[in-house]
């Protein structure tokens, strides 16, 4: 039985779920997190536990406070502690800015930001007992450049490097290392939902020629919450092809 507990929230996308696989591959016991969809996390954890992994299904709400506090004290509460929280969960919702609404703004940062920030909160509370954890936030390379239609989500993911920088140097001394994947185009989760004529513009200005896989960005998340990168903090792991550079 697998002692490290790890949190994956939006682990109902292709994105979420290839981590979830790939922490439990790692040996750990995966917390995988969803807001509505129960049927995708289920089919998750069954497959995962048939592999002989430790996993099992929570839902909350990112943008409820309260909802997120008392997800995060439950988990340890069962095991004990929480040595890994990954955020991934987050939600789009593209346009022109100039037609973009309130609350479509609003929305996307809350979920997004707001809800990076409320987990990362009560994660760290639960880690400093212990002094020891790793957070990862998982921002996007609309962060790191310009993105048209998407000024809420852009904002969003470049609010969220901001924070992961800001809590590496907050946390360090208490023992927890907090760092960014930064993905690109990768043919999963919003990656495979988006138009396709925007897709195969991006896909030409990629060096490397071809969109990312969920795995590739999992990989990534291994290392960094593996003691292979015991002396990585406040880091920021681009996983895009050479798209931003």
């Amino acid at each position: 039985m697998s002692e490290r507990t790890a949190l994956v929230t939006g682990a109902s996308g292709g994105l979420g779920s290839a981590i979830a696989r790939a922490l439990v591959a790692d040996g750990y016991r995966v917390v995988a997190h969803h807001r509505r969809n129960a049927a995708a996390v289920e089919a998750l954890c069954e497959e995962l536990r048939a592999a002989g992994g430790e996993v099992e299904a929570v839902s909350f709400d990112l943008r409820d406070p309260t909802a997120v506090s008392d997800a995060v004290r439950a988990i340890v509460k069962t095991h004990g502690r929480l040595d890994v929280l990954v955020n991934n969960a987050g939600r789009v919702d593209d346009g022109p800015f100039l037609m973009m609404d309130e609350r479509s703004f609003t929305d996307v940062v809350d979920t997004n930001l707001g809800g990076t920030f409320r987990l990362c909160r009560a994660a760290a509370r639960a880690m400093m007992s212990r002094k020891e954890g790793v957070i990862v936030n998982v921002a996007s390379v609309a962060g790191l450049r310009a993105s048209p239609y998407q000024a809420n989500y852009s904002a969003a993911k470049a609010g969220m490097l901001g924070l992961t920088r800001t809590l590496a140097r907050e946390l360090g001394p208490n023992g927890i290392r907090v760092n960014a994947v930064v993905p690109g185009l990768i043919d999963a989760g919003m990656g495979a939902r988006a138009d396709r004529r925007h897709t195969d513009a991006l896909v030409e200005r990629i060096p490397l020629g071809s969109p990312g896989t969920a795995e590739d960005v999992a990989h990534a998340v291994s290392f960094l919450v593996s003691d292979r990168a015991r002396y990585v903090t406040g880091a920021e792991l681009v996983v895009d092809g050479g798209l931003s550079t």
